[in-house]
């Protein structure tokens, strides 16, 4: 099951102010989510 990621435009746009590098692998992680929302580094 794939689950729709959904991101607030203040944070959309804060994400885009990170540098390049950081920007792709933050929005990897997100991305991520999508296939499984808990991943084993989560914490409860």
């Amino acid at each position: 099951m794939t689950y729709a990621i959904k991101m607030l435009r203040g944070a959309q746009k804060q994400l885009e102010q990170l540098p390049k590098a950081d920007y792709i692998a933050v929005k990897a992680k997100i991305d991520a989510l999508a296939n499984n929302p808990r991943p084993l580094a989560a914490r409860n």
